[in-house]
């Protein structure tokens, strides 16, 4: 059936690339499917290993940027030695020139127990560049502050950097639980921080402090507001029996993307043993978020034994145009090894309990529009859209005959995509010229001349039709 926006909306195009994971640029779609692209997990995974005693237990929550004028991806992660409530906890350094072979350099800066190791005095759960604060050109959220530090739950702290390597705590921002990673962006179009970390609520199916969002915001990186809770999972998807562990954020142009590792408990009255997969939600103000193509999973567990049945995210970054996801990964469910430990039963032959993985992706291939019947064109319109742009690129995986694109006129009539496309723009005079390896360019041809997006009226808001027969359309963006 033919989806409506209801009611009709102009949209101003940025310069970024518009994706199809809201239906903030779909007005109308008819015979198209939106399918979830999993990325391509390195098959020499673990790419980070327990090697050294303070790595025994967990070798996890990686935080990685990749720096373009080195070329060179840098990580903070965090290890712990031994079972809670004993194990000591510190945050480690390796970097990378491929984001697949990695190296912890080795320094008598911070020892543990006389050895000289990796640990650095402090590192992100998660850290960012800033592209607007030159006095912060990084900032993070930080967890388990300090060297060797017994395992803690409770709070946070945000940090900036000058290099990326060397942190400087600004202030804690909550003293609330805050036991899984928790995840800082900033968010361009409303110009705000957001912090998101762990938050408790309650249901009368399931006994215990239940997993939901937590969420602040700041608009200086100074004053930051409390903690507010959010829940992305509703019962008619399994609450309390299917909780978001963590919401993992990153910058994406006009929105925010997450990843949501999902909890599935399998036992009734259980609130701990569960396997884990991860899935995409999306936001454009930092509050308001909506679950991609109704919960398809993204990253799956496994089929690895090193991340069978757990798969847990932190941190993306891009190099030209390719996205690595450097996730954790557990070869057992979580709270399988706590039922062992209260049984009485020996698991320290079964460490390390997590190590450390990556898997890439074309950028911004996150979703794919499809056709659902081949036999017939699949049709997507925007909204009305107005741009000041001259090209039209579309990110596709396509044989170019299989995509028309054609432009609208807004104002006249529109019935089950029956409309009035605008002189020299029609469909049929639409084709597409490859402009590098992920993205055509949208030219029009007819009466011996070539037309361009800015070609196009620009005094008038208008519909882009894109009637795709084949293939895969991911994303289109005004240059």
């Amino acid at each position: 059936m033919p989806h409506d926006v209801d009611p009709p909306y102009v949209v101003s195009l940025s310069y970024h690339p518009q994706l199809f994971l809201d239906d903030h640029c779909i007005g109308r779609i008819d015979n198209l499917v939106r399918r979830v692209q999993q990325p391509s997990k390195f098959a020499g995974n673990p790419i980070l290993a327990a090697e050294h005693p303070w790595e025994r237990l967990h070798v996890y929550r990686p935080s990685v940027i990749y720096e373009p004028g080195l070329d060179r991806f840098r990580m903070h992660y965090t290890t712990i030695d031994g079972p809670k409530p004993n194990g000591l906890s510190a945050k480690c350094y390796a970097e990378s020139d491929d984001g697949f072979t990695w190296r912890k350099p080795i320094s008598d800066a911070f020892p543990y127990r006389g050895v000289p190791s990796n640990i650095v005095a402090g590192g992100p759960a998660h850290g960012i560049r800033t592209p607007h604060d030159p006095r912060r050109p990084y900032v993070a959220v930080l967890q388990k502050v300090g060297i060797g530090a017994a395992f803690s739950e409770r709070g946070i702290a945000v940090a900036s950097s000058i290099n990326g390597v060397d942190w400087q705590v600004e202030r804690r921002i909550t003293d609330t639980k805050c036991d899984t990673v928790p995840s800082i962006v900033w968010h361009e179009p409303v110009g705000k921080y957001f912090v998101y970390t762990r938050a408790q609520a309650r249901h009368p199916m399931l006994e215990g402090h239940l997993r939901v969002t937590g969420v602040m915001e700041s608009r200086d990186f100074e004053s930051w507001t409390p903690k507010r809770a959010m829940n992305l999972i509703t019962e008619a998807e399994g609450f309390p029996y299917v909780q978001a562990h963590a919401l993992t954020a990153h910058a994406c142009g006009d929105m925010i993307l997450a990843e949501l590792p999902i909890f599935h408990l399998e036992k009734p009255g259980n609130n701990f043993l569960c396997h884990c997969e991860i899935q995409l939600a999306t936001s454009r103000d930092g509050w308001h978020w909506q679950r991609v193509a109704d919960g398809q999973v993204f990253l799956p567990h496994g089929p690895d034994e090193w991340d069978r049945w757990y798969v847990h995210s932190t941190s993306m970054t891009r190099k030209g145009d390719t996205l690595y996801f450097f996730y954790n990964g557990r070869p057992q469910k979580h709270g399988a090894l706590r039922e062992l430990r209260e049984r009485g039963e020996n698991v320290e032959t079964r460490s390390p309990e997590s190590m450390i993985g990556v898997a890439t992706l074309p950028a911004e291939r996150f979703l794919a529009i499809e056709p659902r019947d081949s036999t017939a064109p699949g049709i997507l319109d925007t909204p009305p859209v107005r741009f000041d742009g001259r090209e039209l690129h579309v990110n596709a995986a396509i044989d170019p005959g299989n995509l028309q694109v054609e432009l609208i006129d807004e104002q006249g009539p529109t019935v089950q995509f029956q409309s009035k496309p605008l002189p020299g723009f029609e469909a049929e005079h639409s084709r597409l010229v490859r402009h590098d390896a992920l993205r055509f360019r949208v030219v029009w041809s007819s009466d011996g001349n070539e037309r361009s997006l800015g070609d196009a009226p620009h005094d008038q808001p208008i519909i882009i039709r894109f009637q795709l027969r084949g293939g895969q359309l991911f994303a289109f963006q005004v240059q």
